[in-house]
């Protein structure tokens, strides 16, 4: 059964909705009488992918559902469970007590991509700081790291991403996350200073892109942009250069890894990536020769493309393991993990 409600009414007794949603109900939140919004129990979306004999769940991973060669999932979409979700606990290791659920994530996965394409070392070094967006913020608004606030080092993240490597404007940016324009555009300005090969590298692209009309990745993928308009062919030209290349860098880990743990015989499973997190399932007895795997698969990347790239011996591909009893004990300061240790393309 679906109910309908409103906003004011979804905020004035949303614990009773989310009880009758678990109960089996499902709610949309409607604006004007339009749908803008759906509750739904994530324990009756995956039962319809359970495979009941093994109470497994096999996701559909499509290497062409996006355009920047990113990967997409379906049936279900574990990519949209909510980082803090405590429903993430249901995702634990086949092997019972004797198994963990690992996770690493890639560090800074696409600024470091942007630095080692544009060969920027200044920008690359930063990358390497203990706090880049608060190093950021701290060069931006002219005070000590220890000086800076949560709002600033906020500002200054939020740049790093949509409004350096994605285009994003300043007026654009400063509404999102609710502050002055001008407060933008001075993360951005200093920026353009600071990162100059940086810069140059990004403005390449956009001219590359509406000149051909296509981009063609550090790993060979194609994308024609013919049919988009000029402020999109240059948005894309950054974009796609950058994600396409941070995916491929993921997918050869996971392959390599694969591969590894097959050529060794062990028990222990590569599960699936979750954009720049990938998650595995290791047996406890094999903990140790899956950690040395792991890292002969991240040194391996320098084999690829990605070693051919001036700073790619300086500036790591780089990601911290950790394990425990469920997904939801890892990258989760709420719910520790068992251990961790650093997996590094140079170590």
């Amino acid at each position: 059964m679906t109910i309908q409600v409103n906003i004011h009414e979804a905020k004035t007794h949303l614990s009773k909705l989310l009880e009758r949603v678990m109960l089996g109900e499902e709610v949309v939140i409607a604006k004007s009488g339009n749908p803008v919004a759906r509750i739904t129990a994530y324990e009756k979306f995956v039962k319809k992918y359970c495979q009941l004999e093994s109470f497994t769940i096999r996701p559909d991973l499509r290497l062409s559902g996006t355009k920047t060669g990113r990967l997409s999932c379906e049936n279900p979409n574990t990519q949209q469970i909510p980082n803090r979700s405590l429903f993430k606990d249901i995702f634990a290791s086949r092997f019972g007590d004797k198994g963990l659920i690992a996770s690493i994530d890639l560090d800074q996965a696409e600024l470091r991509i942007a630095a080692l394409l544009s060969n920027d070392e200044v920008y690359s070094k930063s990358l390497l700081s203990n706090d880049f967006h608060k190093l950021v913020a701290s060069k931006t608004f002219g005070k000590p790291e220890k000086e800076v606030t949560k709002q600033e080092r906020f500002v200054a993240k939020s740049v790093n991403f949509g409004g350096v490597l994605y285009g994003g404007s300043a007026a654009g940016i400063a509404t999102r996350i609710k502050v002055a324009t001008e407060v933008v555009a001075k993360v951005q300005e200093w920026y353009k200073k600071e990162f100059v090969k940086l810069t140059t590298w990004i403005e390449s692209q956009k001219d590359l892109a509406v000149k051909t009309n296509q981009i063609t990745t550090l790993f060979g993928r194609q994308r024609t942009l013919y049919e988009l308009r000029w402020d999109e062919k240059r948005r894309i030209g950054v974009n796609t250069a950058v994600q396409s290349v941070a995916s491929d860098v993921m997918l050869y880990i996971v392959v390599r890894l694969s591969g590894l743990l097959r050529q060794h015989k062990l028990k222990s499973k590569v599960l699936f990536p979750v954009h720049d997190e990938l998650l595995l399932d290791i047996h406890r007895e094999e903990l140790e020769q899956v950690i040395q795997l792991l890292k002969q698969a991240f040194k391996d990347v320098l084999k690829t493309p990605i070693g051919k790239l001036e700073l790619a011996n300086k500036l790591p591909i780089s990601g911290t393991l950790e394990w425990g009893k469920s997904w939801l004990y890892v990258k989760n300061e709420k719910y520790p993990c068992e251990g961790s240790c650093k997996i590094s393309s140079l170590e």
